[in-house]
């Protein structure tokens, strides 16, 4: 009764009435009715958890929450990229509206310019529906089924550091209203229901970024995120507006002023090669408690470190003892210091890399074909990276090689020990449906529509089948889920079939190394020579840096020179090791992974003969032999070679495997592509359950094309179908054959 009455006299801020009785719902049964069907206030004041105070007590997790105490009244703040409310996926089909809702927030944005997301459930041309801002504007994106892009925006009305209350409404085949601080500032036409596409079906409501990526994330203050069921009245909003603007009276220390306060210290130091040369590095900076710390410009929680790009920095911390970290992969050993920082004068430290393993002098160069640097989030002056920044980004990786993944616009650099490039397309193999497929060097845009590896061949250029987006075994079945299906169909009449086997993440025992071995195994077995490689699939555009710095996870070719051509070739070839920190280098009669060895009869020795260099140590090496372990190479320190003699009984291939010891810096993971062994005139034979797996995935992708229902746009195009069955059937054909007609290495 407290609350009517006090609702009815008109108190001026329902912030009052959450203090008072903590329901903020409750008390807006007055003035919307129904009341929200979700309903943060995001007060809390401390903590992880947004709290639901509509009737469905749907709490959200808040990703490292800020939070900034008012003279009377708390709010969250989230740190662009950093910090977001994420509802669980359980409570995903309470927030899937397709014929009406409301959003409403408080923001304080710390800038208008970007286009940011504030409440989202899917993302602006891609599934559902997102309130956002950009240049000033308050907007509403959609997916409407025909306009998957549809888009309002209104007036510029908005200022950076200013509270704003923001709403939209929707009301299918109605209109999409905006308001801004209770008055209609802005109306239009909608063209429909709101569709929610398969891509975002494990995912649900977010606060701060979109739902299916870490992108156009919001940066501010933020209170009192509503969400309706229904499209609100105009007098409604502005009730909303009128009985909560007490929030507009929160100020406080933002985190950038309390990071700049903390960080009352300076550090500068340098990184330098073996020779005493200043040299590109990965800089890590943490303090007594674990926390990192990054350039002055980088106003967010660095993870894990920062990219040094021309071998000095200077770096904000907080005064006390800290420890300073310089990486440069792999081949080199990382160098630390400590430091004691103190606020009257920087303290200065110098960090000299010394080599591991020299890989170039073995003929073998490492590089990364799948890395980003422009495609996710947003591009900010003076913090989204230049070209001569990402260059540099590869150097301090200890890459020789860089086939970013984004279309051409900065010119190539080609120097003596290092090349670099635009133009690795992360293109479609028939879209998400058949999996995403990074072209290698192309002048021209791929087709999307279409078989990817014919595409490659077409265009004259290396493709390889990414694999980054699949999470334990294959569900080729399952519509929404963007994987290498047509892997299947590459494998059996393509000519260089290729895909990402060792990701950063990968042990080599988790349930997804496993898979894509198994499959890379019964691909060989049934005479095909399938190529595996590694790979990052991070973003230097994003500072939380998904997935790892590049070269976290990477790609060893063998060459002659260091050339496109000679990269390209050794792709197509298989003259490759994928690795996330183990360096395995692998021979079979002297001959490197790729090559085929010809033996005339059987009872032969192949001599295979192992090179191993793992920082922390190794735990094991494995020969493989038609997916099979036949030798196992106990760890005997850092470094070790291993030889063996293996008797030839038929048509065979043999690969390599290692598993380093945990360790600090590197991951753990390596696997050498195959040497190919032709026993006389014989051909491979499957192994059992060989064909029958492909066959299996071959059903199951014709199973996925039965439901058209379920294959929206942003998935694939349904006018491939055909072409996708023949495809389908041809290498059905193939499999089918192989027990009678086998291959042979050629």
């Amino acid at each position: 009764m407290k609350i009517l009455l006090m609702a009815k006299r008109k108190i001026s801020s329902l912030c009052c009435l959450t203090l008072a009785t903590g329901c903020l719902a409750s008390g807006l049964s007055e003035i919307c009715s129904p009341p929200p069907i979700g309903c943060w206030p995001l007060d809390e004041g401390s903590g992880e958890k947004a709290t639901d105070q509509s009737k469905n007590r749907v709490d959200g997790g808040i990703q490292r929450p800020e939070w900034v105490q008012g003279s009377a009244l708390p709010a969250l703040e989230l740190v662009r990229f950093a910090g977001w409310v994420a509802l669980p996926v359980r409570a995903a089909s309470l927030y899937k509206m397709e014929k009406a809702l409301t959003l409403a927030a408080w923001i304080k944005p710390d800038r208008v310019d970007l286009c940011q997301a504030i409440v989202a459930n899917g993302g602006p041309g891609v599934s559902g529906y997102t309130l956002l801002i950009e240049k000033g504007k308050i907007g509403f994106g959609a997916n409407l089924g025909k306009n998957k892009n549809f888009a309002a925006y209104s007036p510029q009305v908005l200022t950076p550091g200013v509270w704003s209350h923001v709403a939209a409404s929707f009301e299918a085949d109605g209109n999409v209203r905006l308001y801004h601080n209770g008055q209609e500032i802005f109306k239009t036409p909608s063209e429909g229901k709101i569709r929610y596409e398969p891509v975002c079906a494990g995912a649900t409501l977010h606060v701060g970024r979109l739902t299916y990526c870490i992108a156009n994330c919001y940066g501010g203050l933020i209170r009192n995120v509503m969400l309706f069921d229904r499209a609100l009245a105009d007098g409604e909003v502005a009730k909303l507006h009128q009985s909560t603007r007490d929030v507009a009276s929160i100020q406080g220390e933002v985190y950038r002023d309390r990071w700049l306060k903390r960080c009352n210290a300076v550090v500068r130091g340098s990184v330098e090669d073996d020779k005493g040369v200043k040299t590109p590095a990965i800089v890590s900076i943490r303090d007594e408690k674990g926390r990192f710390y990054g350039p002055e410009k980088l106003f967010y929680p660095v993870r894990g470190g920062f990219v040094c790009t021309n071998g000095e920095f200077e770096v904000r911390v907080p005064s006390g003892r800290c420890k300073v970290t310089a990486m440069r992969g792999p081949e080199w050993r990382p160098a630390e210091t400590e430091l004691v920082a103190r606020p009257d004068a920087p303290v200065q430290g110098a960090l000299r890399l010394t080599p591991f393993v020299d890989m170039a002098s073995k003929g073998w160069a490492a590089g990364e074909h799948h890395y980003h640097f422009r495609t996710h989030g947003d591009q900010i002056d003076g913090v989204s990276p230049t070209w001569p920044e990402v260059c540099a980004a590869a150097k301090a990786g200890g890459l020789k090689y860089v086939s970013y993944t984004e279309s051409p616009q900065n010119p190539p650099v080609n120097e003596e020990n290092f090349l670099a490039r635009e133009g690795g397309f992360e293109g479609r193999s028939h879209m998400n449906m058949g999996g995403h497929y990074v072209f290698m060097g192309a002048r021209e845009y791929p087709r999307a529509i279409t078989w990817g590896f014919r595409e490659a061949a077409r265009l004259n250029m290396a493709g390889v089948f990414g694999t980054g987006e699949q999470w334990g075994e294959a569900k080729i079945f399952q519509p929404g889920l963007t994987l290498a299906r047509d892997m299947v169909v590459a494998a059996a009449l393509g000519k260089h079939a290729i895909w990402d086997v060792v990701r950063p993440e990968s042990n080599g025992k988790d349930v997804t190394s496993l898979w894509f071995q198994q499959a890379w195994y019964r691909f060989l077995n049934c005479g095909f020579r399938v190529a595996g490689s590694g790979f990052t699939d991070g973003d230097l555009n994003l500072p939380n840096i998904q997935g790892g710095f590049p070269g976290t996870g990477r790609t060893y070719v063998k060459i002659a020179s260091l050339s496109w051509k000679e990269i390209e070739d050794a792709y197509r070839q298989g003259r490759m090791m994928g690795t996330n920190g183990p360096l395995l280098l692998l021979k079979v009669n002297g001959q490197d992974p790729g090559a085929v060895v010809r033996m005339d009869k059987r009872g032969q020795t192949a001599v295979v003969e192992l090179e191993t260099h793992a920082q922390g140590g190794v735990d094991a090496v494995e020969l493989i032999q038609n997916g099979q372990v036949i030798k196992r190479f106990e760890g005997r320190g850092e470094h070790q070679e291993d030889r063996c003699e293996i008797p030839i009984e038929k048509t065979c291939w043999l690969a390599a495997r290692c598993c380093g010891k945990s360790n600090n810096f590197f991951g753990v993971f390596a696997h050498a592509n195959p040497v190919y062994v032709q026993l006389a005139d014989e051909p491979i034979k499957p192994c059992a359950g060989d064909v029958e797996f492909f066959l299996k995935w071959i059903e199951d992708y014709r199973r996925l094309l039965s439901q058209p229902e379920k294959c929206t746009p942003h998935f694939v195009d349904v006018s491939c179908f055909d072409e996708v069955k023949a495809g389908l059937l041809e290498a059905e054909k193939c499999y089918k054959d192989l027990p009678a007609h086998p291959r042979k290495w050629e």
